[in-house]
C-alpha cells in the first residue's frame, strides 16, 4: 500500500494474533487520523495468502465524513453475499436469514474480511463468519469499548507515528528533495501534526510548492494561526480533520463534550494559575457517562506535568449520572496497564502511568 511506513510492531502483533488454526476476530483501535484503516489494509494485503478463498473489504461508515449514517447491517450483509458469488436476487431481505446465508457461505472457507469503521459492537455481531478457518478484522475508535464489546475478540492499538516515522511518510508524500531540503522544518511539521498520518497527508497537499520554502512557510502559518484552517483542503471539505473529529465529538453527550473542551484549553491555561485553576475547577464538577472513549483520550494525552493539579479537586466517589473523571481516568489506567503486558510495549505504561499519576499523586 503506497503511504505505509513503521508500524512494524502493530503488524507483527496482527500476524501472531491470527497465526493459530483459530484466527476469529482482531479489533484494531485508534483515535481519528491514526491510521487504522492503512494499518488493516496492509496486512490483509500481506496476510492474503493465507486466506486463500477471498478477501472482501466493507466500509461500516461509523465516522464516515459529515456524520453520516452508517451502513445499515443487511446493506453489509448483501455487499459480502454478492462478493461470494450469491445472485443479488438470492439475498434474503430478513437480516438473520441473509446472517445465516452468509455464514453457511463460509463455513468451508478460510476468508478474510476487513470491516473497516465499525460505530458499535451491533453493527459487527452478525458480520461475523461462522467457520473457525476464517478471519474479520475490525476498526473502531473506542478502545475501551473495543476491549470488552467484541466477545472474544482480540485487540490491536495503533497509536500516531513516531518522529521519525511521521517524517519519512511526510517525504513519500511530498516529496524525499523537498524534505531533504528542509530536514528541520519537516520535524517541526511532524510535531505540529502529532504524528497523524491523516494530518500529515493534507499537511504535504497544503504546502505552496512554488515558495522557496514551503514547509518552513506552513509551520509558520500553523505556529500563528488556526491549525486546522491551515491543514484545510479548500476543494474538498470532507477531507479536513475537523470533520473527522467532529464526527466522534458529536457523538459524545453534552458532559462529555463540555469536558473534552475544558480540556482542550489547559496547554495554554496552564501557563497562569489563575487560569489553570478556573479550567480545572469545572472540569472536576463534570461527570460523564460509563461508556465513552473521551477518557481514554484523556489518559493518553493529559501532560504529566498538569497531573498533581489535575487531582486537586477530583471527587473519588462514583455518582448515579455517571463516573467522576478520576474513576474513569483509573478505568483507563488499568486497560493501559493490561495492554503494556499483552503487547510488552511500553508506550503502554507511559500512558497508564500519566493516567495513575493524575488520579493518585
Amino acid at each position: 500500500m503506497g503511504g505505509f511506513v513503521g508500524r512494524r510492531r502493530q503488524l507483527a502483533e496482527l500476524d501472531a494474533m491470527t497465526g493459530g488454526l483459530d484466527s476469529g476476530l482482531v479489533v484494531v483501535t485508534g483515535g481519528p487520523g491514526v491510521g487504522k484503516t492503512a494499518l488493516a489494509i496492509h496486512w490483509a494485503h500481506r496476510a492474503g495468502i493465507r486466506f486463500f478463498d477471498g478477501q472482501l473489504y466493507v466500509d461500516l461508515r461509523g465516522h464516515g465524513p459529515g456524520g453520516g449514517a452508517s451502513l445499515p447491517t443487511g446493506a453489509a450483509l448483501a455487499y459480502l453475499l454478492v462478493g461470494l458469488d450469491v445472485p443479488a436476487s438470492h439475498v434474503p431481505a430478513d437480516e438473520q436469514q441473509a446472517a445465516a446465508l452468509f455464514r453457511s457461505v463460509v463455513a468451508d472457507r478460510r476468508v478474510m474480511l476487513v470491516l473497516d469503521g465499525a460505530a458499535s459492537a451491533d453493527q459487527v455481531r452478525l458480520l461475523r463468519p461462522g467457520g473457525p478457518s476464517s478471519c474479520t478484522l475490525v476498526t473502531c475508535r473506542d478502545s475501551l469499548v473495543g476491549r470488552t464489546a467484541y466477545d472474544g475478540g482480540r485487540v490491536a492499538g495503533v497509536q500516531p507515528l513516531d518522529r521519525g516515522n511521521a517524517v519519512r511518510l511526510l517525504a513519500q508524500t511530498a516529496g524525499e528533495r523537498l524534505v531533504a531540503a528542509e530536514v528541520a522544518a519537516a520535524v517541526r511539521l511532524a510535531d505540529l501534526c502529532d504524528g497523524l498520518p491523516l494530518a500529515l497527508r493534507i499537511a504535504a497537499t497544503a504546502l505552496d510548492r512554488a515558495a522557496r520554502t514551503p514547509i518552513a512557510d506552513l509551520v509558520a502559518r500553523m505556529g500563528t494561526g488556526d491549525l486546522l484552517a491551515a491543514l484545510e483542503v479548500h476543494d474538498d471539505p470532507l477531507a479536513r480533520l475537523d470533520t473527522v473529529f467532529g464526527h466522534s465529538y458529536h457523538a459524545l453527550d453534552d458532559a462529555s463534550r463540555r469536558l473534552f473542551r475544558l480540556l482542550g484549553t489547559l496547554p495554554a491555561a496552564a501557563t497562569t494559575a489563575a487560569a489553570s485553576d478556573t479550567v480545572l475547577a469545572a472540569a472536576m464538577e463534570t461527570t460523564v457517562a460509563p461508556r465513552t472513549g473521551l477518557l481514554y483520550i484523556v489518559a493518553v494525552n493529559v501532560p504529566r506535568g498538569l497531573a498533581t493539579t489535575f487531582v486537586s479537586g477530583v471527587p473519588r466517589a462514583s455518582t448515579s449520572t455517571g463516573f467522576p473523571v478520576r474513576r474513569a481516568l483509573a478505568n483507563a489506567a488499568a486497560a493501559l496497564i493490561t495492554k503494556a503486558g499483552e503487547s510488552g510495549d511500553e508506550q503502554y505504561l507511559v500512558r497508564a502511568g500519566t493516567a495513575s499519576a493524575i488520579c493518585h499523586a
